[in-house]
Formats: C-alpha cells, sequence, structure tokens
C-alpha cells in the first residue's frame, strides 16, 4: 500500500443548499444530503479495505478554516 493515511471531509449539512445549475435541479431535484452522508461513509470503508490505516476527516477542523484570513485582505 502506497499510501497509509487518507484525507476525506465529510459533506456539511448545507451541502444541499449548494451552487446547482437549474437545469441540473429541473432534471434531478436538490441533492440528497442522507444519500451523500452514505456514500462518504462507503467511500471510507472503501479506503480501509483498500489499506489505509488512518482517516484524517477535515470536517472536524472546519471552524478553525473558516476563520483564517482572506487572502484578498
Amino acid at each position: 500500500m502506497l499510501c497509509q493515511t487518507a484525507v476525506v471531509c465529510t459533506p456539511h449539512d448545507l451541502y444541499p443548499e449548494g451552487i446547482t445549475s437549474d437545469e441540473i435541479r429541473r432534471k434531478f431535484g436538490k441533492p440528497d444530503y442522507a444519500k451523500a452522508l452514505e456514500q462518504h461513509q462507503a467511500y471510507c470503508r472503501a479506503l480501509l479495505q483498500a489499506g489505509v490505516t488512518e482517516i484524517i476527516n477535515l470536517a472536524n477542523y472546519r471552524e478553525k478554516f473558516l476563520q483564517l484570513p482572506s487572502w484578498s485582505d
């Protein structure tokens, strides 16, 4: 196994409110947050099955990222 650590980010609870074109919303409807979480968990399980020994979830650090200064300042 080349990589032992994976960096992931659980979808934010505002994920369904994210930017989506009108055309995609008409065709597929509003994004499904529960399904996104389910897919994310399946992805993490697949990483572990592939030999990853550590998963770092950036969602645990989201508040720290939101407090970083803007590069445009």
